[in-house]
């Protein structure tokens, strides 16, 4: 089973790699019966809604999620190996304190 979900895989500045899912909202109303919950969401790339980090691999990230939710389909992996990589990698890194401040050891935050 997949639920598309947006996300992304960085190598961090220590070579650990690490997945964060982008906190999305619903955009229907839940009750409707055509509500779709894998289609019907938008997405809020400033801040992670699941967080894990630490892995030995790329491929480890996302394997570990798959333990927990749904294949999550594709994502951005992020390597640092030009500009837009170290730039990306400083922001996700900064997400990524951000929610380990917001949530501790928790793989899971707010949605929205």
């Amino acid at each position: 089973m997949s639920k598309d979900r947006e996300n992304v895989t960085w190598q961090a500045p220590d070579g650990t790699w690490s997945i964060g899912f982008f906190a999305f909202a619903f955009t229907k109303d839940t009750s409707d019966d055509d509500f779709d919950d894998e289609w019907d969401v938008e997405y809020n790339d400033d801040r992670f809604w699941f967080l894990s980090t630490g892995h030995p691999n790329e491929d480890a990230p996302t394997e570990h999620y798959r333990t927990l939710e749904a294949n999550p389909s594709s994502g951005e992996i992020v390597e640092p190996s030009d500009d837009y990589g170290v730039e990306a990698i400083a922001r996700y890194e900064r997400m990524a304190a951000d929610f380990k401040a917001a949530h501790g050891t928790s793989f899971y935050g707010d949605l929205a």
